[in-house]
């Protein structure tokens, strides 16, 4: 793969680790995005999301090992008290050195 082409992958946090991101990073993939959608528990819950806050958060981590700067978390920031920051940048885990939020408006449906 042309390393100046950027490969995406959109994955959930659920059932990945380490090995795994290398993986795809070794198959040519040198960008992730997350569909974390919350680090509130209870949010998840609701949402019928098969992951934990926690797991999303050690994915995160594994993944700024592998994929360094090119990582990213889609948050619902319309969430009751959910914000990027309150998520990320506030939640005082590793990425917080790094993190950087964009917000997307969705259209109405």
């Amino acid at each position: 793969v042309n390393p100046k082409l950027e490969v995406t992958l959109e994955a959930n946090p659920t059932h990945l680790d380490v090995g795994k991101l290398e993986s795809f990073r070794d198959a040519g993939v040198n960008r992730l995005s997350l569909g974390v959608q919350s680090l509130h528990n209870h949010h998840l819950t609701a949402l019928e999301r098969d992951h934990t806050a926690s797991q999303a958060l050690d994915v995160l981590q594994y993944a700024s090992t592998v994929f360094g700067p090119r990582v990213s978390a889609d948050l619902y920031v319309v969430l009751t008290a959910q914000s990027c920051y309150s998520q990320i940048l506030l939640s005082s885990t590793p990425l917080t050195l790094t993190a950087a939020c964009s917000m997307y408006g969705l259209p109405n449906q």
